[in-house]
Parts: C-alpha cells; structure tokens; sequence
C-alpha cells in the first residue's frame, strides 16, 4: 500500500475557518486538527470574549473537508495549564489516534492559525531519521538580539531555540519528538522554544525548513477582512508569500486597530 502524507493543524481554534480556503492541496492528504473546546481571538485582541467551538463549527469544516478528522479535548481537562502545555497535549493526541506507525511516510505539524506553503513538502524527500524545524542556532555572544524570555540563563553556549508554529519528518520521527517533550506545569512564558532545543540537542538530528523555503503569516483577528476580501476574489494567499507582492505588503501593514 502507497504511503500517505499527514497534515496535522493543533492548538486554539482561532481563525482556522480563514485559513483553510488559503491552503492548496488539501484534497491529497490526510488532515488532523486537534483542537480545545474553548478558543480565545489571541493576546492582540483581549477584549474579545473567549468562544465555545460548536459541532457547527466542525461540521461547516467537515463538509468542505471530508478528509478531516477533528479532535477536540475538553477545556476543563487543563484549564489551569498553561498555553504550552495545551498545545503539545494537542501534539500527543494527534499522533496517539493514528493506529498504524507505517499508514504514513511524512508528517507536517502546523498552527490553526498559520497560513503555510505546506504543499512544497509533498514532492520533497525526506530523511527518515531527520526532523524538520524553524529557526537557528542562538549562541550565547548574540542573545542580546534575541528576547530575553525566549532563552534560558541556564542554556547552554551553544542553545537552539526552535519555533513551534510548524514542523514536519517521517512519521516515527514526529511521534518520537512529540512523546520526548515534557512541559511543566509552571512553564514560563516563551520556555517552550528552549525545552523544544534541548529535547531536539539530546535525543534527533535535524535541519532547518528555511532550507526548503517555508514560508508562513499568522492570521490574526484583525485580518479576517483581508483574508476574506481575497477569498471573494478567488486569491489564494499561500500561492503569494513566497514573492514580494501588494497583498502581503498589505497583510503586514495590518496592525492591531486598538
């Protein structure tokens, strides 16, 4: 049997519903998102109340996505974890509901609210014992241009802070990063980039996405209009942040309007 890729979206529901219609090449996969049951619209918008994710919501999903699989834990279960923590579990449930470690040969791991350039991975090889991630070695003489929350005082001199919006490998190679990290409770906020470095440094070899061009937007609250206003227009916005063009100049010009 032909393997198959997986695409797996996790964390807070967000503007997942606005990024679908900006992702290509759905249809030939299999997709995950392993969410929670309450979402909140980011830290850039906290006067907008937190809102219950509704069998509607995952219903609208499903009918444009019949691939979709949705898994959504109670919010009660950790509702006094931390963001961190919230999403890694999501990791875990993901990738502890697939029954066969051979149905598929590559996984990619994503935001709910990041528009990708995913599907560039689909005509990739990949190496089965190599894990694919975002950003760069941090050492020690440049941690003056690095936010000071983002690394440990107790980080090696040589430290790798690693992004958690995507990441992808073999299928064994995913499942075995995402069983290794172990978050506490108390977690400060931005430590889950170190502990994600020191589980990586320990335990996988690796190598940047930046090498296959990756390129990623954050879809905010505040950019629901715009993502809408292309969608009306038939403009996928993942076939557009890769060149230098109008609309992402005017994504990024977006700002938090209060």
């Amino acid at each position: 049997m032909k393997k198959k890729t997986l695409l797996v979206f996790f964390g807070e529901y967000r503007t997942f519903e606005y990024i679908l219609p900006h992702l290509k090449n759905l249809n030939m996969v299999d997709i995950i998102l392993s969410t929670w049951s309450i979402s909140t619209h980011g830290l850039d918008t906290p006067h907008l109340d937190n809102f219950y994710l509704k069998n509607t919501n995952i219903e609208n999903i499903k009918n444009k996505l019949p691939n979709l699989r949705v898994i959504v834990s109670d919010n009660e279960y950790f509702k006094n974890k931390s963001g961190s923590w919230r999403m890694v579990y999501s990791w875990k449930r993901a990738l502890d509901s697939i029954q066969s470690d051979t149905k598929y040969d590559k996984v990619f791991v994503q935001r709910c609210d990041t528009i990708t350039n995913w599907e560039i991975i689909l005509d990739k090889k990949i190496e089965n014992d190599i894990l694919y991630i975002d950003n760069e070695y941090v050492q020690r003489e440049v941690l003056d241009m690095v936010p000071f929350h983002l690394v440990n005082e107790d980080s090696p001199k040589d430290s790798l802070w690693v992004d958690d919006k995507y990441f992808y490998g073999s299928f064994s190679t995913i499942k075995k990063f995402v069983n290794l990290v172990i978050i506490p409770d108390d977690i400060g906020y931005g430590m889950i980039h170190d502990v994600l470095g020191k589980t990586l440094l320990k335990n996988f070899n690796f190598k940047f996405l930046k090498d296959i061009d990756i390129k990623y937007r954050i879809v905010r609250s505040y950019h629901r209009n715009f993502i809408k206003k292309l969608e009306e227009k038939s403009i996928i916005f993942s076939e557009l942040i890769n060149t230098d063009n109008s609309y992402s100049h005017e994504f990024d010009e977006i700002n938090n309007p209060n």
